[in-house]
């Protein structure tokens, strides 16, 4: 179980993120089935307790902060979901660990991905002395109330002290720079691009030092000693990194072990194949493109939504002006009627008036809506459900580790979407394709699992998928369950699908003998 403290959504008042979490813009489509309730509100109304906090926070008038805090408590993939009563006693010892049991909030699960989800919207505001809470290592003692829920309840186990950089803070420094912009930072880029060429060369018997440092240079790196160790440094930047680091087979020691004392560093000369920090592609360009094209449509209709206004003020208040004058040359009215007449108009003018602020209100919140600008990782889910496979590559920067026990059939690195399908795309990069009733398909890249096994057609529709991404020759993970009913449905239906898994081979094997 993970549990992020994020910036809060919406205009920064309550009912903004109240409607941010229960998705109130697409009509309640992530929202789970059961689970949306107000805490420490005195009405049995929803829309009214989030009126009432709402007014509430305006009796601090002195804090300039969020008077909102968003917290997003995650549960594992496809773990067990505890039950209603277990969640909200959940969420009971969340802000009991910060003090902030008794401030109103609001509960929304959602489970539109793999990971189910709860949003919880509190008011920071006080409900005794109307100051704003902000509790102190709110961050470490959310991690520590984690780690005794998950003990408590049985939940699968979570690394807190190495997520929660990244994810109980909503702040992911460095792979957040790294998305935005297309430049990993280096140790990233090395493991991912270069170290599989680095071990093939350890691995060779025949290979040298000098192959070893070819391989860098190719990549423009090189290997440089550095105090007792060893670095892979950048040949042209002030860039380096710890080789072991990278992995425990270029340490200084493992690298003597292999090639022998003392190691011989050269800087070798070659046209490199690929440098750290250039772009793959160019969404970011695409996107900082669009970016600057909504700012400017942006500036440009509020602008002529302003002068529409003015010039419709100035019209109303001419208009009530003249009929004013005519009202007072009206030689043939009484002082009385005079008045009766004033009154009228003054009160037509004032609703006019009021009619005309709805409407340019309605206007300029229509504008921000059409205009609004979307984070990087929003406008490559966008892209990626356009069928642009880059984009969907680049959300999946962080390869998501195979489970022992995970259901999946695998395959080669594919970014291959099913559009027609109408899937769903988390910021990781996940897509989760609905099969009815029968639980969902989640295509991780190299691997496509199911989330419930118990129904042969969405058994058939996976395996119909991994063909197309994949093709004919596959693996199967998981139990052997699982396995014999992927077997069962590739022959009733007559797949054409060579399981390269021994095990799978054997139970195929063995059918086939008591045929």
């Amino acid at each position: 179980m993970i549990v992020k403290m994020v910036p809060s959504k919406g205009t920064g008042s309550f009912g903004g993120l109240a409607d941010y979490i229960r998705d109130k813009e697409h009509e309640g489509e992530k929202v789970a089935e059961n689970y949306m309730h107000m805490t420490n509100c005195p009405f049995g109304s929803i829309e009214q307790n989030i009126r009432f906090i709402e007014q509430h926070n305006k009796l601090n008038q002195r804090t300039k902060s969020d008077k909102n805090m968003h917290l997003i408590v995650s549960f594992q993939e496809d773990e067990k979901v505890p039950s209603a009563e277990v969640l909200r006693q959940i969420e009971e010892d969340l802000l009991r660990s910060i003090g902030m049991e008794d401030h109103y909030r609001f509960s929304v699960a959602h489970d539109n991905t793999n990971n189910f989800h709860i949003h919880i919207a509190v008011s920071r505001i006080c409900p005794k002395t109307h100051n704003r809470i902000d509790p102190i290592k709110s961050i470490l003692k959310l991690q520590k109330a984690a780690e005794e829920i998950e003990e408590r309840y049985q939940l699968k186990y979570d690394n807190h002290i190495d997520k929660n950089r990244h994810h109980i803070t909503g702040k992911s420094k460095g792979k957040d720079s790294e998305i935005h912009s297309e430049v990993k930072n280096l140790s990233t880029w090395i493991k991912e691009e270069v170290l599989e060429d680095l071990q093939k060369v350890i691995k060779d018997e025949k290979a040298t030092f000098e192959d070893l440092q070819k391989v860098l240079a190719e990549a423009k790196l090189e290997l440089k000693p550095r105090g007792n160790g060893v670095v892979i440094a950048h040949k042209s930047r002030k860039l380096f990194v710890k080789s072991s680091s990278i992995h425990r087979s270029l340490s200084k020691a493992q690298l003597e072990k292999r090639f022998g004392k003392p190691l011989e560093f050269k800087s070798i000369d070659v046209k490199p194949k690929r440098e750290f920090g250039m772009p793959k592609h160019d969404l970011w360009e695409q996107y900082k493109k669009r970016s600057d094209e909504l700012r400017a449509a942006k500036k440009q209709l509020l602008s002529e939504a302003k002068q529409e206004n003015t010039q419709a003020k100035e019209a109303i208040k001419a208009k009530y002006e003249r009929l004013i004058a005519e009202t007072k040359r009206d030689l043939f009215l009484t002082p009385k009627a005079k008045r009766n007449i004033y009154q009228s108009l003054f009160a037509n003018r004032k609703k006019e008036y009021q009619e005309l602020s709805k409407a340019y209100k309605a206007k300029r919140d229509e504008i921000h809506k059409k205009t609004n600008k979307i984070s990087y990782k929003e406008f490559l889910i966008q892209k990626a459900l356009e069928g642009d496979s880059k984009a969907l590559a680049a959300l999946r920067k962080t390869k998501v580790k195979l489970e022992p026990d995970e259901k999946a059939i695998l395959g080669k690195t594919d970014h291959k979407i099913f559009i027609t399908k109408d899937p769903q795309i988390t910021k990781q990069g996940l897509v989760v394709y609905r099969i009815g009733d029968h639980g969902k398909i989640i295509d991780k890249s190299d691997r496509l699992r199911i989330t419930i096994d118990s129904n042969e057609l969405a058994i058939k529709e996976m395996l119909e998928m991994s063909i197309a991404k994949y093709g004919n020759n596959l693996d199967i993970s998981g139990d052997l369950a699982f396995k014999q009913k992927v077997l069962a449905v590739t022959e009733k239906y007559d797949l054409k699908i060579n399981f390269k898994d021994k095990t799978t081979q054997e139970i195929r094997d063995a059918a086939k003998c008591q045929k």
